[in-house]
């Protein structure tokens, strides 16, 4: 019986998919380069110059981290807390932030027609320990088609209804 669900489970899913695996487009990448200055609204010089060193450290472990992820690659200070099943979105976490790696199936849809794809990109959030308020994320994310993995050139798909 329990293997008998599984199976329907998993034959449900695959067939929820299109058949197609979720997958980093190639027009997303950065090259891993996000100005420090553009995230934080401070240079790395001024900061280092400003503010007290765990601080300092955090953001440049922040930056790298994020930057890593624009390039579709690992973070390299966070730790895997590991993956949902929405198509393959990651949690990574540092003792003063969370990098959420969004690789999430969704649809834009009304009335049964519309765009099948995912979302792509990474999003920081610093601890409330490392905060004075309840921050905004720092996010890059974006919609990509699952038929061209183009943001231009977007096809329409069939939605559930």
């Amino acid at each position: 019986m329990k293997t008998t669900f599984c199976l329907g489970v998993a034959m449900a899913l695959a067939s929820c998919s299109n058949s197609e695996r979720v997958e980093r487009p190639i027009n997303l990448a950065s090259g891993g380069a996000v100005a420090f200055a553009e995230l934080f609204g401070i240079t790395e010089q001024r900061a280092s110059q400003d503010l007290p060193a765990s601080l300092v450290q955090c953001l440049h472990r922040a930056h790298e981290d994020f930057s890593l992820a624009l390039d579709g690659k690992q973070p390299l200070y966070a730790k895997s807390k590991g993956a949902f099943s929405d198509g393959g979105t990651s949690l990574w976490e540092d003792p003063c932030y969370t990098l959420v790696i969004f690789r999430q199936l969704t649809g834009i849809c009304d009335k049964g027609t519309g765009l099948q794809g995912a979302i792509f990109g990474p999003e920081l959030r610093f601890r409330p320990t490392m905060t004075e308020t309840d921050v905004a994320a720092i996010s890059r994310t974006r919609f990509v088609t699952m038929k061209t993995g183009k943001i231009e050139g977007a096809e329409f798909n069939a939605c559930a209804p």
